[in-house]
């Protein structure tokens, strides 16, 4: 599966296309919020057993990057979350669409390697857009560091 992030300045969002090897392409606004949050629950996790995970495993070729322009004729769908599932030694992100009842969702499979990548395109992506990821991710941690003091003295510990 082809992943490819493109942000958007006028909508203030990225545009965030998932080609897989078979099907059509699928197209969601990731809003700013979503995009750094997913980028917090990502620099969250356990680093790779690697060496940082930033190799690659195999010696195949990688499959022709697919083009998405922004005028490909596909309307993006509007997310209403991200959400991070373990399956096994992967990880597995799911995109839900909003407004979908039942939610129709996405997803995405990385091996433990392809996690650091997903980082670091998430963090580049961020910087590209100038969304000051750093101050975003310490925002993020003051506000769970909080969370967790708020709930820890209402039971009273």
């Amino acid at each position: 599966m082809a992943l490819q992030a493109k942000y958007d300045p006028q909508a203030d969002r990225m545009r965030l296309t998932l080609q897989p090897a078979e099907g059509a392409p699928r197209v969601f606004w990731v809003t700013r919020r979503q995009w750094l949050g997913w980028l917090h629950a990502m620099q969250r996790l356990p680093p790779a057993g690697d060496a940082g995970g930033a190799t690659r495993t195999s010696s195949a070729p990688r499959p022709p990057r697919q083009r998405a322009a922004a005028d490909d004729g596909i309307e993006p769908q509007a997310l209403s979350a991200i959400r991070l599932r373990g399956a096994g030694e992967r990880l597995q992100v799911v995109f839900a669409v909003e407004g979908e009842v039942p939610a129709r969702e996405a997803s995405l499979t990385l091996p433990p390697e392809g996690v650091a990548r997903m980082r670091d395109l998430l963090q580049q992506q961020a910087e590209r857009a100038g969304w000051d990821p750093s101050a975003a991710l310490a925002r993020l941690d003051a506000g769970a560091v909080a969370s967790a003091a708020l709930r820890k003295a209402g039971r009273g510990d």
